[in-house]
């Protein structure tokens, strides 16, 4: 097993997450689910928040419903292709 195996072994749903990055870079994912990853991540990069994360629980809930929403709405384009690809890179990986 390779060292970056190793590593990703320690990643909670390395499979989803692999599967969500083929359906994000595949040219046949419609525009819209990738656009809101995109602004998802900028979101939570961002210092502007709508919640302020100082304000204990619901600091991080706005951070959470936006990934949510965003990777709920990622998930739905996943195909039987990105499966596959995902299971084939995990099986590459020795994981």
């Amino acid at each position: 097993m390779t060292i970056i195996a190793k590593i990703l072994t320690f990643i909670p749903y390395i499979g989803s997450i692999l599967k969500l990055f083929y359906a994000f870079f595949d040219r046949n994912t419609k525009i819209t689910p990738k656009i809101l990853i995109i602004l998802a991540v900028l979101y939570l990069l961002s210092p502007i928040d709508i919640i302020p994360d100082v304000i204990p629980i619901l600091g991080l809930a706005d951070d959470a419903a936006i990934i949510t929403l965003a990777l709920k709405t990622l998930s739905a384009a996943v195909s039987p292709n990105h499966i596959q690809l995902a299971q084939d890179t995990l099986n590459r990986w020795s994981l």
